[in-house]
């Protein structure tokens, strides 16, 4: 995960390392995840934002590395749903929760990821066993100010291993055509388009990932 904290509580994050033109010198391009008057994109020596500096008698990082820890769940209590509504409500427009409810008490098998910063939940990820050994991802979302620094990354790949660990063969997911965050994402993780479908809400491309080739 590519999210740091400054030693003043300040969250940033790290977008990649850049060269100055001149002095060929590394540089951190970085970028505040909070309002600040000041701007939004900011550079600093690669040294310099990893060195280690004295602060209230005591060596720290200057910007240290936040880490992000996933929980696994298989059963949809009241207390996991409130943790997801908890989220939805800051990611989406409309939390429709009666789709919701609907969907979730049409399957059996069901996989929750629920990702954590600093224990406050900031993401999910849930899918459903939809037939034998085929997996369905079906829904997630990050709070806007953890989106881009990986999180939604390391909820999917936290599904994927689980699903592995249980055999599935394929995973499948669907994504509107516009949603190009979830369209990378989905084929950095190793989705392939294998179909279109037209839904109410516009075209939506259908993915697939094969997790283990069938033996012939």
């Amino acid at each position: 995960m590519n999210l740091y904290r400054h030693y003043k509580n300040k969250p940033y994050r790290f977008i990649d390392l850049v060269r100055h033109s001149e002095t060929q010198e590394d540089l951190v391009l970085y970028e505040t995840l909070y309002d600040n008057p000041g701007g939004k994109l900011w550079v600093r020596p690669k040294d310099m934002f990893f060195e280690t500096i004295q602060h209230e008698g005591k060596s720290i990082p200057r910007f240290a590395k936040v880490e992000c820890e996933i929980e696994t769940h298989t059963e949809l209590n009241n207390k996991l749903r409130e943790t997801i509504k908890s989220i939805a409500d800051k990611c989406f427009d409309i939390w429709k929760k009666e789709e919701f409810e609907t969907r979730v008490h049409r399957y059996q098998t069901f996989h929750i990821s629920i990702a954590k910063v600093d224990g406050h939940p900031v993401g999910f990820k849930i899918g459903y066993e939809t037939a034998e050994k085929v997996f369905y991802s079906w829904l997630g979302g990050v709070v806007p100010d953890y989106q881009r620094c990986g999180v939604a990354f390391l909820l999917m790949q936290n599904q994927h291993d689980w699903c592995c660990g249980q055999n599935y063969q394929i995973i499948r997911t669907k994504c509107l055509n516009f949603n190009l965050p979830m369209l990378k994402l989905n084929l950095k993780s190793g989705f392939l388009v294998n179909g279109t479908e037209l839904t109410e809400e516009g075209l939506k491309l259908v993915l697939e990932k094969r997790l283990f080739e069938q033996l012939a």
